[in-house]
């Protein structure tokens, strides 16, 4: 009932809610001809907003492209499938580059086209990014280090990542170790008694 709202007059922009407080239509609202309505906040407006982004700037698509398939490629590293937590990370740095990375991670079909886009992705990035490629690199550091261990060939990976994206391998080495770090305290402290 605190959401829905009459107009103030006929046509006009101005609410009076149920519970006696008052608010404005926004602007971009496409209601225009009701006297009752129910109002969103801008909460939950904003989050309608960001399911509907798509980025357009060329770095912002070539991050999503290279974490994109970087991230496919990655997970499967080890050698096994994609676990879920590996899933629910590659999803969250996803979010705020596509509207659903669900169907973006799914459309990409093989292995072969993750590795073209991760190549042409990182030669996009290491010409034209700046500290962007290192903080990418970290991100992509998350989804090999989330279960405690290197297995596989993840750190190989890493490192060739690391390489095309024109970061040294001691720098490469050191943010995959301090990630990897980050999760074994993690685990420790989630399996202590205290």
């Amino acid at each position: 009932p605190d959401r829905v709202a009459r107009r103030r007059g006929a046509r006009a922009d101005g609410l009076v809610f149920a519970d006696g407080g008052g608010g404005a239509l926004s602007p971009r609202s496409i209601v225009r001809e009701a006297e009752l309505l129910v109002a969103v906040d801008a909460e939950v407006s904003a989050i309608a907003r960001l399911m509907e982004h798509e980025v357009t700037e060329p770095i912002e698509v070539n991050g999503r492209d290279f974490l994109l398939a970087g991230g496919l490629l990655a997970a499967h590293a080890d050698g096994g499938q994609i676990s879920h937590d590996e899933w629910d990370i590659l999803v969250q740095l996803l979010l705020p580059l596509c509207a659903d990375p669900e169907a973006e991670l799914s459309a990409v079909g093989t292995a072969e086209e993750a590795r073209r886009m991760l190549e042409e992705s990182a030669a996009w990035l290491r010409e034209h990014a700046g500290t962007e490629r290192f903080t990418l690199y970290t991100q992509l550091a998350h989804l090999v280090a989330v279960d405690g261990r290197l297995m596989g060939h993840e750190q190989e990976f890493m490192l060739e990542v690391a390489e095309m994206l024109g970061i040294p391998e001691k720098s490469a080495k050191d943010t995959l170790y301090e990630v990897l770090a980050g999760y074994l305290q993690q685990s420790r402290a989630e399996a202590s008694p205290n």
